[in-house]
């Protein structure tokens, strides 16, 4: 009998890790389009696929993600998400707010990473799936490309 909640932890982990990432896709999508919206292509030079007349093709699988980790923690429904630069990191957290202006999104810096937290707030999914399952913090480490 003790096998269910076992299993339960690691699907509900493995979801998370799951969501961790696709937020991460997302973050490395909104950063592309800031970069490409304010001519910012130097910072994309090395995934440009193909550049014509204004338009601009890249391969999203090349863009180097300027996140260095995701952190969620239980304690207080938050996901951590740390830039080290912290210039960076400002575009991130401006592009988020302006993405889900909804969510409690705030910042903070260590020395020069930048570190943006997004609240839940131990909403539905919190009690239902996290609550009881994840005690534990969970990272999703960035240092490769992907």
């Amino acid at each position: 009998m003790t096998d269910k909640p076992i299993a339960d932890k690691i699907k509900v982990q493995t979801e998370l890790m799951a969501h961790m990432k696709t937020f991460k896709e997302i973050c490395d999508k909104l950063m592309i389009m800031n970069f490409i919206a304010n001519n910012l292509v130097h910072k994309l030079k090395g995934s440009i696929v193909q550049q014509g007349d204004n338009t601009i093709t890249i391969d999203s699988e090349l863009y180097v993600s300027c996140i260095s980790e995701i952190v969620y923690s239980p304690d207080s429904d938050t996901f951590f998400i740390y830039v080290p630069n912290k210039k960076l990191g400002i575009v991130l957290h401006n592009e988020l707010v302006e993405y889900n202006p909804s969510l409690e999104i705030g910042c903070d810096t260590m020395g020069d990473t930048m570190v943006i937290e997004l609240k839940y707030n131990k909403r539905e999914f919190f009690t239902t799936h996290i609550k009881g399952n994840i005690t534990d913090i969970v990272s999703l480490n960035l240092h490769n490309k992907n």
